[in-house]
């Protein structure tokens, strides 16, 4: 999964199967890499229940029990209000301007839950202003959306945002479906190429 690192990428999640372990996965090898790992889940799912009282990782439980920013009783994580798309906005900016480790990561479960609460156009809306803060920096950036949960269209609009890509498979687990590595320039194409 290091590979991964430095990249914005849709994972295409089964409900199926223990997706939240392929997360997990992929968050302790970025915390290993001294990368500041931030997840944002809603409360009660099966991600939360993954991570939740795991220190190294800072998360963001969406409820709606709360109507803004609460700090709960595990020090690593906080409370913020469902169906507040703006506020997420805002804690990512924020994490991607003040962190001071090696690297910035973030874990967003799930777009699907996304599209539910606030809709598809709002969803993208948010997406679009979110791979623009994280472009700006090196930041990792893994966004679940669910497999044969949504309208091909919706499907392939939230596709398109995302130029690496990775699915849950049934037989073999998790495996690239697009790739495209950032670190390389159209610049250092063309010196290959020239040569």
């Amino acid at each position: 999964t290091g590979f991964l690192r430095g990249t914005i990428t849709l994972f295409e999640a089964n409900s199926a199967v223990s997706y939240e372990t392929t997360l997990e996965e992929l968050a302790f090898e970025l915390a290993s890499l001294k990368d500041t790992v931030f997840v944002i889940t809603s409360k009660g799912s099966r991600v939360y229940r993954t991570f939740s009282g795991i220190e190294q990782f800072r998360l963001f439980a969406i409820t709606s029990s709360v109507n803004y920013i609460s700090p709960t009783d595990q020090p690593n994580e906080v409370q913020i209000p469902a169906h507040d798309s703006p506020l997420i906005l805002d804690i990512i900016d924020k994490a991607v301007n003040s962190t001071t480790t090696e690297g910035t990561a973030f874990i967003l479960d799930s777009l699907s839950d996304m599209i539910l609460d606030i809709g598809f156009k709002e969803t993208y809306k948010f997406m679009k202003q979110t791979l623009e803060i994280c472009g700006k920096r090196r930041v990792t950036f893994v966004a679940v959306l669910f497999q044969n949960a949504h309208e091909a269209s919706v499907l392939n609009a939230m596709r398109s945002l995302f130029s690496n890509q990775f699915v849950e498979d049934m037989e073999v687990g998790a495996r690239i479906s697009k790739f495209q590595d950032e670190t390389v320039s159209d610049s250092d194409f063309a010196r290959e190429d020239s040569t």
